[in-house]
């Protein structure tokens, strides 16, 4: 026997059981003449399904083998040099940014205050001096150039490893 058909049986009794409590009781206070129902004889389990076979296996092609990693197609100090343009760029651009409309700025609010003093009604090349030196600190980029020596030494740590073999193509004559 099949280990499904046992488990089959096995219900098929259990309802069987059920039934005939159920039955048995209510025919004690039935006061009916007639003879009592024959008391069902279980029904023999189903025969177990028929095996079949299992589909056939489908045959892939093999996976192809995975193309190669492209190589590195930019040179080492290319590499860095990209790289710590970007780093410098991020890092000093608060310091930097603020330069030209600093700058901007204070050279417009001089040639006004210095075209109205001279009563200027052309280009006012008498100014020039005037704003040149007015403006000194407002265009001073003197903040900007430290920021951007310190980082620059910050950056060779920061992308020595991404740009290093195999993340690139080392400089050689023949590159």
């Amino acid at each position: 026997m099949a280990p499904g058909s046992a488990a089959l049986a096995l219900k098929v009794a259990a309802v069987v059981a059920v039934l005939t409590m159920l039955v048995v009781p209510s025919l004690g206070r039935c006061r009916s003449p007639a003879p009592p129902p024959p008391t069902p004889t279980p029904s023999p389990p189903p025969p177990p399904p028929a095996l079949t076979p299992p589909p056939p296996a489908v045959l892939l092609p093999p996976n192809p083998a995975p193309a190669p990693a492209p190589g590195p197609v930019i040179s080492c100090p290319e590499c860095s040099y990209h790289c710590c343009y970007t780093f410098v760029t991020e890092k000093c651009s608060s310091t930097c940014d603020a330069v030209g409309p600093s700058c901007n700025s204070c050279r417009t609010q001089v040639f006004v205050l210095c075209r109205a003093d001279k009563n200027c009604t052309g280009s006012c090349d008498e100014c020039n001096d005037t704003i040149n030196n007015s403006c000194i600190s407002a265009c001073t980029t003197r903040y900007c150039d430290a920021c951007t020596r310190g980082r620059s030494g910050e950056c060779r740590d920061n992308c020595s490893e991404q740009c290093s073999p195999p993340n690139c193509i080392p400089w050689s004559p023949q590159n």
